[in-house]
Order: structure tokens, then C-alpha cells, then sequence
């Protein structure tokens, strides 16, 4: 879902940049900035989105090696699930196939035109023009792609000519190529199509703009244009001599470039940009989450903050065929059930596979009268296979440190009692979660998936049933 979100985001930043080209720059005679402000807008909208612009750094999750992101916490009131989240539709599980199947079949279009091109060059007469190709080839109109001109056998206009060596001198097929490509990528964006006609005419100013310097005349240039008024655009890939924004290229060959008030207009798209990070930054995807049951907590209930680690992108730890976040998520559901059952308060920083910040985690805390924050991960040794266990881990630097560890001793007892998994000595850890909360704070690592019999125990429905009773037994004993 995350990925959906990332390439609505993208076509949202497209669809700003070109309504920008649109009101501004659609008919400024600036052509080469013009140019190089869709090409600038394509990028950085796939760029934009993936931003994160937080400032909370990134925690290291012990042997595993692998970061959590962190993201700027907005300001949403956070509440409980009293309920777990209920299954997506059948139709967000059709999304990315539906995606994937409209991207290949994009691609293979463009694919398929550049295998056209090349047969048509092999089965065409063939001579050069310096460190040009030219094809004479059975069309009735010119065009031009990387360093090769097609022309009709019967010949052209000198003129003409030109006009496609300007194409070529100006690397236009580059823009097109990466356009198409884009496009493939985007191929559910209608503003794809808009945008992609936009650098196409840009072109088409550009090369007219170039072949009259050349010292070209203007009226004879334009019998050129008219006589191959008739001709069908071939589009995608290609560089045309004919245009269908007749009109418009006529009216831009006889207007003067006002550089100076073009430039200050380019200048200010640097605001554009910074607004475009602000609305859809990586820190705008992971928004907080609204429960679907709202009870709020009351001043004598138990309430615990149960963390499942990871999620969305961020897969955790992954060994013997289970991921981390899966793990850490489907335990948590249990410890939230088990609370039910002996009157604990069970709040969850995620349901579902969500990535959410470290900032936003310690947050959710900071918004409840939350006797404790436990967050939930399994832990991975690299090269050590035997290394196993249920790791607690507090820090000193927590304002009630000395409440944790008196938590972190109660968890440790309570879980010693399982007997088929071990439970390691309390560890001092300045993780972000634990440092940065303001109530006492536990990470229990609950075994290793780099450990077979740990992975086997852990995978079972009945011993996430075990693990969360201890755990609210643990917190109903801390409590009282």
C-alpha cells in the first residue's frame, strides 16, 4: 500500500509541476529553460516524495543491523484500538497487479517501437552525413531518433534537413526516451500524456528556433512546415518534422526572448519545490493513525503501549522464512487480547503493516497516562546461529529508569516461567524508544530468527498466547 502511495504522490507532484509550465511558461520563448523545467519537474517528482525530512535520527536495531526510519510526528490526537483492524479489500490486493501488468505492457509498447526503428534502418538504404546516419526509407515523413535521420526515398527540403539535425545536435531523443519511460512507469497518469506532448513541442520550438539562425528563411521555412501539414504524427520515441501546434511553433518563430523576466519566473519555482517537499515528503506517507474504536484512557486503568516493531518498507530481521515485523505485529494483537481478559489497557502503535517513525511511537506514549511503553522485536545474530533467547533491554537515560528496570525484572520473571526458550540478562540500551520516553520503557527482543528452534517456538499461535499472558501478568504485578 505504501508503494500506492508513493506513485499517487508522484503524479501529484507532476500534475503541480506541469499546471506550473501551464500557467507560467507555455508560452514564453524561453525554449531551452522551458525544456529544462519539465524535464527538472519529471525527476524531482519521483524525487519529492521519497524525501524524509525529519530530524529524528535513525536507531539501530541491535545484531540485526537494520534501521527504522524516522519521520516528523504531525499533530493528530492518538487513541486506542479496542478492536483488531479489519481485513483490506480484496481490491488493494489487486493494485499492484493491476500496476504491474499496465507497466510491462507500457514498456513492451516502447520496447516494440524501438525494434520498428531498427528493422526499419536494416531494410533501408543507409549513407552518412559526418557522425550522422541517414535512412532512406519508405515513409512520407522525416523524423529523427538518437544520431539517425529517416527520410522518404524521394528526398526533402535542405531545410527540413536541418531541422532534424537540430533535433539530434540538441539530444532530443534523450528527453524522449526518459518521457517514454516515465510515462511506462506512470502509465495511469492522464497528465503523462499533456506532459509529454509539452517536451515534444518544446523540441519542435527549439529546432525552428535554431534552423532560422542558421540563416534560414523564415518564409521558406514555413512552406516546408505547410507542405507537410497532411502527415500523421508518429509520436512516442521519435522527432518529427511536423507538428500538429502549427499555429502556436509560427507564433514562437516571431517572438523575442525576455530573458531577464523568464529567469526571475524560474527562479521562483525554488518556492515550488520546498512547498512540494512540505506537502509530499516521505514524512506526509506515514501519517498517524486514527483508531477505529476511541476509548479514552481513564486515571485508574492499567495502561500499556505495546510496540510491534518495524513495518511497512522496514522488514526487521528476517531468518528461517519469518520476518520481523510480521512476528512483532501478530504478538502484539495477542498481548492486546490477553489485556482485555485482566483489565489492561492495551495500545498498539500499529496495526497493521504500517511504517511508522520512532518519533511517532514515543509520541502515542506521551498522549496517554500510559503506565508503561513496551516495544515488541526479534532479534538476529549474522554469524553466530546459536546465539538465542529473550532479550530486556532498558536505558539509563529514561527519566524513570529506575521504574523500567523494576518492569524489566518483572518481564524477566514472568518469562523465565516458559521454559522452552531462555530469558538473557537485562541489557542498558540508548535506543530512541527507550531514551526518549518520558514513562518507563522496555524493549523485549523476544528470540532470534537467526535460531531455528527460537523461530519454530516463536511461530506458533499457542506460545504468542504464553509470551502475552506473561507479559500482562508482568504489568498487572508492576502495577499494584
Amino acid at each position: 500500500m505504501e508503494n500506492v502511495l508513493y506513485f499517487i504522490n508522484v503524479s501529484m507532484c507532476t500534475g503541480v509541476f506541469y499546471a506550473v509550465y501551464v500557467t507560467l511558461f507555455r508560452n514564453s520563448p524561453a525554449f531551452k529553460m522551458n525544456r529544462i523545467y519539465l524535464l527538472a519537474g519529471m525527476i524531482f517528482s519521483f524525487i519529492i516524495p521519497a524525501v524524509d525530512l525529519s530530524l529524528v535520527p535513525m536507531d539501530y536495531h541491535l545484531d540485526a543491523t537494520v534501521l527504522i526510519p524516522a519521520a516528523t510526528l504531525d499533530n493528530v490526537e492518538f487513541y486506542r484500538l479496542a478492536a483488531d483492524q479489519t481485513a483490506s479489500p480484496a481490491f488493494f490486493y489487486m493494485l499492484p497487479i493491476l500496476y504491474w501488468g499496465g507497466f510491462v505492457f507500457a514498456v513492451f509498447r516502447l520496447q516494440y517501437h524501438v525494434v520498428w526503428l531498427m528493422k526499419m534502418k536494416n531494410s533501408s538504404k543507409v549513407s552518412k552525413d559526418g557522425m550522422l546516419t541517414i535512412v532512406h526509407a519508405d515513409i512520407s515523413q522525416p523524423f529523427s531518433f538518437m544520431n539517425m535521420i529517416f527520410l522518404p526515398r524521394g528526398g526533402v527540403s535542405p531545410l527540413v534537413l536541418e531541422h532534424e539535425k537540430a533535433h539530434i545536435r540538441r539530444q532530443h531523443w534523450i528527453d524522449l526516451v526518459l518521457t517514454e519511460f516515465v510515462a511506462a512507469v506512470l502509465w495511469f497518469n492522464p497528465i503523462m500524456r499533456l506532459y509529454r506532448k509539452s517536451i515534444r513541442i518544446q523540441h519542435e520550438y527549439e529546432a525552428d528556433a535554431e534552423t532560422i539562425l542558421n540563416g534560414a528563411s523564415i518564409e521558406k521555412y514555413l512552406d516546408c512546415i505547410l507542405y507537410h501539414l497532411g502527415y500523421a504524427d508518429q509520436g512516442g520515441l521519435l522527432s518529427p518534422f511536423h507538428s500538429q501546434n502549427i499555429k502556436q511553433r509560427i507564433l514562437m518563430m516571431t517572438r523575442t526572448n525576455r530573458s531577464q523576466k523568464s529567469t526571475m519566473l524560474y527562479l521562483l519555482c525554488l518556492t515550488l519545490v520546498c512547498g512540494l517537499l512540505l506537502a509530499f515528503s516521505t514524512t506526509s506517507l506515514r501519517t498517524n493513525q486514527v483508531f477505529q474504536s476511541i476509548i479514552p484512557s481513564e486515571e485508574n486503568d492499567i495502561v500499556l503501549i505495546v510496540d510491534a516493531g518495524h513495518g511497512g518498507h522496514d522488514v526487521g530481521a528476517y531468518g528461517n522464512g519469518v520476518n520481523e515485523k510480521d512476528l512483532t505485529l501478530a504478538i502484539a494483537k495477542s498481548i492486546q487480547e490477553e489485556g482485555k481478559k485482566a483489565g489492561v489497557r492495551v495500545i498498539l502503535t500499529r496495526t497493521g503493516d504500517d511504517a511508522i517513525s520512532l518519533e511517532e511511537r514515543v509520541s502515542i506514549a506521551g498522549r496517554h497516562r500510559a503506565n508503561a511503553f513496551l516495544s515488541l522485536h526479534i532479534n538476529k545474530h549474522d554469524t553466530n546461529p546459536a546465539a538465542s533467547g529473550i532479550d530486556v533491554l532498558i536505558s539509563n537515560s529514561n527519566q524513570q529508569a529506575d521504574k523500567s528496570l523494576r518492569l524489566a525484572e518483572q518481564l524477566k520473571n514472568e518469562l523465565s516461567t516458559l521454559g522452552a526458550i531462555k530469558v538473557n540478562n537485562i541489557q542498558n540500551s540508548n535506543f530512541y524508544v527507550l531514551s526518549k520516553n518520558t514513562i518507563p520503557a522496555i524493549i523485549l527482543e523476544l528470540g532470534y530468527v537467526s535460531n531455528s528452534e527460537d523461530t519454530a517456538f516463536l511461530a506458533l499461535d499457542k506460545n504468542q498466547k504464553l509470551i502475552s499472558e506473561r507479559i500482562i501478568s508482568a504489568m498487572v504485578h508492576y502495577t499494584k
